[in-house]
């Protein structure tokens, strides 16, 4: 990095710690200090506000701020409808969307530069111990318990992956070091989705490994979808390349995949398929859908005050928000990402990926994903002003 103060230079390496806090598991032994994401979060910021004034681009101040704006509505919807307080983890989470979208091109692509490759070694050495692990060879840091809304559930604490208590007598899934399995194949469609192959060819083949081994559905589900969107472009190797490693894995992994994938999408009622959401959640959403409060949901506070067992994703969020809400957060971020990514039939096709995504997972602001998302298409330029 060229002509930067060493005030300045901390300020980026802050915005590249932060996504990796934020997808450290927080019953994990590494999140030693609690509340450690809220933490980092603030002191970046604390950094851009006072020392990150020559990292700022001035040119996209009107579309940053029609989005900034919009995410204030989105959150504080349950404030000005029912007078609850919005969650502390969405203003952080925006606070950093907001900073980083501000930051110049070229070190948006310093961050997403490193975060990518660094990210890449922490998967690689994860799916190490996990292969390790799987023949018996293992070195713990203790035990974790992970609480959920049936109970607690035990994990144990490797040094770059997190083993769950069955681990040594059933395939278990890849989740590296974060709060659950479906982190990783979610962020990996998302990097595989991106990623520019040619750059970053070692990283690449890394993150189609951990998704698979994550054995996500909503992996293959968007790893499907791009391959189709990509197909009149997709080379012959890379395809018949697929198919032979799709068909190894599935050969090593056949119980395990056959229960948590195949027989999820093999049954009579498709709403099976959906586990986002509990049996007594779905019959309240139904009813909910013909009240009057579909318009700006029933408050963020008072869903959780209310047992509807384990549920999650956009069905949450209309219930929490209301449709309103939905809408604005859906134009608003699909309008940031085509200011910052250009309109063409590529950047169309990551954008319905994002909102296919949505629907399991509405961390909209979540720093990973802005990292990736407003960052992938600066790849290609080759005058970028600092060293790498």
């Amino acid at each position: 990095m060229v002509n930067l103060s060493y005030k300045e230079r901390i300020t980026l390496w802050l915005f590249l710690l932060v996504p990796f806090v934020c997808l450290l598991s927080g019953y994990s032994k590494f999140y030693f200090i609690p509340h450690l994401d809220v933490y980092i979060n603030l002191l970046c910021l604390f950094f851009w506000i006072f020392y990150g004034r020559g990292l700022l681009d001035t040119s996209k101040t009107v579309p940053v701020l029609i989005y900034s704006l919009s995410c204030v509505w989105v959150i504080c919807t349950p404030l000005g409808a029912h007078g609850e307080r919005p969650f502390v983890k969405l203003v952080y989470e925006f606070m950093f969307a907001v900073s980083f979208l501000f930051l110049k091109p070229e070190y948006r692509f310093w961050i997403y530069d490193k975060f990518i490759k660094i990210l890449a070694v922490i998967f690689c050495l994860g799916i190490i111990e996990y292969v390790l692990a799987m023949l018996g060879i293992t070195h713990f840091w203790g035990l974790l318990h992970r609480q959920v809304s049936s109970g607690i559930l035990p994990f144990y604490q490797g040094t770059f992956c997190i083993f769950p208590s069955y681990y040594a007598h059933s395939v278990f899934r890849f989740q590296s070091l974060t709060e659950e399995p479906g982190v990783v194949g979610t962020l990996c469609a998302f990097i595989l989705f991106t990623i520019d192959r040619k750059k970053y060819k070692k990283e690449f083949y890394i993150f189609c490994l951990a998704g698979i081994l994550s054995l996500s559905l909503a992996f293959y589900l968007l790893l499907l979808f791009g391959l189709l969107g990509k197909i009149r472009v997709m080379k012959l190797k890379f395809l018949l390349v697929s198919v032979l490693l799709a068909s190894s894995v599935y050969f090593v992994f056949e119980d395990a995949i056959n229960e948590r994938i195949v027989n999820r999408v093999n049954v009579d009622n498709l709403n099976e398929i959906d586990n986002r959401s509990s049996v007594m959640f779905q019959k309240i959403f139904n009813q909910f859908l013909l009240s009057n409060d579909v318009s700006w949901g029933i408050g963020n506070r008072t869903f959780y005050s209310k047992d509807y067992g384990a549920n999650a994703g956009v069905k949450k969020m209309i219930y929490q928000y209301g449709f309103i809400a939905i809408f604005v957060l859906f134009f608003s971020y699909s309008y940031i990402f085509f200011r910052f990514n250009g309109v063409r039939y590529s950047t169309l096709l990551v954008l319905l990926a994002i909102w296919l995504s949505f629907y399991q997972r509405t961390d909209w602001n979540f720093s990973p994903n802005i990292i990736i998302f407003f960052s992938y298409s600066l790849a290609h330029i080759n005058n970028l002003r600092f060293n790498k």
